[in-house]
């Protein structure tokens, strides 16, 4: 874009950009209905080809409008339409986000985080009662039924010749095969049970709504909860692989922080470690990159399988958690702006910005820790999560 025509946008506009970080960063592809709403309102107000001709001079047109991209936030926009002689049409939408929009988003989003919070730890906690009912019902029903095997087992053995009837009632029930079956039923039954307790635990960590003070927690507790509900996302919407999770868990004492927006953070990072991930499935199905080099200059990753690599240590005061991934890495531009709110990498529809945003602000504002990107483009992204152990600290 020419610098001259960026210059007469941010002059027409009111509105003061970094000409440099901006374009290549904000450029998105909009979809059928959002091009056919800009084009209808640039070209309305004149026949282009009346008032744009081949000369030397440089030719625009501005249009206030309302975008409608959100209904949280709209604002008035700018839009500039330049003809440049002998190249294409630039269009040039300025849609700058106060900071009282993006207050009022954040707020909306921690009170939409907050209902849900309570509202799966309600479900968890009516789905926990029935369940450790049927959980605790089982274990005695496996007692008793090796009970009533084993007396089936002893009449067969003094008892051999039963009576016709019987011995009828023997062969169509396939007592044999029941003998050998329903305890496997039962086993597979316990096992079942046990994963759903898991999984009500797991959401009840998570949200940990009774305990938005501050309190001192196992931060692997969190980082397993957050892991356990993930758990769909890691079988690789491809089909052809699952993501591996690599652990390097240290030795960590109880942290004083906000247990649930702590989770919040690391579901924010893993799912961004994910959608990386995925993204390099569709970019190379072989997934050939080998990993990045982390803050002690070991390998994040050496697999070519996509892999997630989490390691956790003691820093004295602080404690680290790192969370690495092998999927394509950013440039150092994008890693410049990673934390901005609403700045996003993902398609229209996949994300609108505010997850990595939210959480910087969690680690640095609630916690006074810090929150950092290591990428490298074509091999893999960390975050590093650095808080102290206590908050006061």
């Amino acid at each position: 874009m020419n610098q001259a025509i960026l210059q007469e946008a941010q002059n027409r506009s009111g509105y003061q950009f970094d000409v440099a970080k901006k374009l290549q960063a904000d450029s998105y592809q909009i979809d059928a209905t959002e091009a056919e709403l800009i084009a209808s309102i640039l070209a309305d107000p004149l026949n282009v080809n009346d008032a744009f001709g081949e000369d030397n001079s440089t030719i625009h047109l501005d249009q206030k409008f309302e975008v409608e991209r959100d209904f949280l936030l709209k604002e008035p926009a700018t839009a500039f339409l330049f003809h440049v002689p002998r190249s294409y049409w630039k269009v040039v939408i300025v849609k700058p986000f106060s900071e009282a929009a993006m207050a009022t988003y954040s707020i909306i989003q921690a009170e939409k985080m907050s209902g849900l919070g309570q509202l799966v730890s309600g479900v968890a906690h009516e789905v926990n009662n029935p369940i450790n009912f049927i959980h605790g019902n089982l274990t005695y029903t496996d007692t008793y039924t090796q009970a009533l095997l084993a007396i089936v087992k002893l009449y067969q053995q003094h008892y051999p010749d039963p009576p016709l009837e019987i011995q009828r009632l023997l062969e169509d029930s396939d007592l044999n095969f029941i003998a050998t079956d329903l305890p496997k039923l039962l086993t597979s039954m316990q096992a079942g049970a046990d994963r759903i307790r898991q999984l009500v635990l797991s959401l009840r960590n998570f949200a940990r709504m009774d305990e938005a003070a501050v309190k001192k927690v196992d931060l692997h507790e969190g980082l397993e909860s957050t892991l356990m509900l993930l758990e769909s996302r890691l079988k690789l919407r491809s089909g052809k692989t699952s993501i591996q999770i690599g652990k390097n868990y240290g030795i960590l004492p109880l942290v004083e922080c906000y247990p649930g927006l702590l989770n919040q953070v690391f579901m924010n990072i893993l799912i961004n470690a994910i959608d990386a991930l995925e993204e390099s499935m569709v970019a190379d199905p072989q997934l050939t990159v080998s990993g990045i080099q982390t803050h002690d200059g070991q390998q994040a990753v050496h697999s070519k399988q996509p892999t997630i690599t989490i390691q956790t240590e003691s820093l004295g005061q602080s404690v680290a958690i790192r969370i690495a991934d092998n999927g394509l890495g950013v440039s150092q531009a994008v890693q410049q702006r990673l934390f901005d709110p609403f700045f996003t990498t993902k398609p229209v529809g996949k994300g609108i910005g505010l997850g990595l945003s939210i959480s910087y602000q969690i680690v640095t504002e609630k916690h006074r820790g810090q929150l950092v990107c290591r990428s490298i483009l074509g091999q893999g992204s960390e975050f590093c999560i650095e808080i102290p152990v206590q908050i006061g600290l």
